[in-house]
């Protein structure tokens, strides 16, 4: 009799807690600096020359315009990361094994 009424104490304490976990919000976190390529352009540099400007859209809503000499090479959609102002392809960890 002690047994279930122990079992009984211990099943209710457990189901307070579960139910009391759900109730808290679920804190988001973002990557601070990864984004998206949102767009592409190139912009006339005088000479026939080009520069190009690149939009980024982070993973916290921020959008952020580069600009380069240079065509970086990456495209509309390419997941980036910003290291230190510069935008470099965001290249997935391998799978541990």
């Amino acid at each position: 009799m002690k047994r279930t009424r122990l079992l009984a104490l211990l099943t209710a304490a457990l189901l307070s807690v579960l139910a009391h976990a759900q109730d808290k919000p679920r804190e988001v976190r973002y990557c601070t600096n990864c984004a998206t390529v949102e767009a592409l352009n190139p912009v006339p540099a005088g000479g026939g020359a080009h520069r190009y400007e690149m939009v980024l859209r982070y993973t916290d809503g921020k959008v952020k315009t580069f600009r380069y000499d240079n065509d970086r090479g990456l495209r509309v959609g390419e997941k980036v990361k910003d290291n230190n102002g510069g935008v470099v392809r965001d290249v997935p960890a391998k799978p541990s094994r």
